[in-house]
């Protein structure tokens, strides 16, 4: 846990593939971040794994040089995940 008391348990759904997600204000998960160095690499990692990626990569512009780079697909219970590469 972290010292702000913060954490991420990922939990498998039982019945497989059931959708929890919901709208915003809904209590149960929607979607998470997680960054990553190379987005990429990540991408090409998922696709040999068969996993569908949701169109290329968007990138923000945010300013002076900085810019941040992602792309989502849904995991096996379909809540969207999100991959971040943030460049500085």
């Amino acid at each position: 846990m972290a010292p702000q008391g913060a954490a991420i348990e990922p939990v498998v759904l039982d019945p497989p593939g059931h959708d929890c997600r919901g709208g915003w204000g809904h209590l149960g998960p929607m979607d998470f971040g997680i960054r990553v160095s190379n987005l990429e690499a990540a991408i090409g990692q998922l696709r040999a794994e068969g996993v569908e990626v949701a169109g290329p990569a968007e990138t923000v512009d945010l300013g002076g040089g900085a810019e941040w780079r992602q792309v989502a697909f849904a995991e096996p219970d379909g809540n969207y995940v999100t991959l971040v590469e943030a460049r500085f």
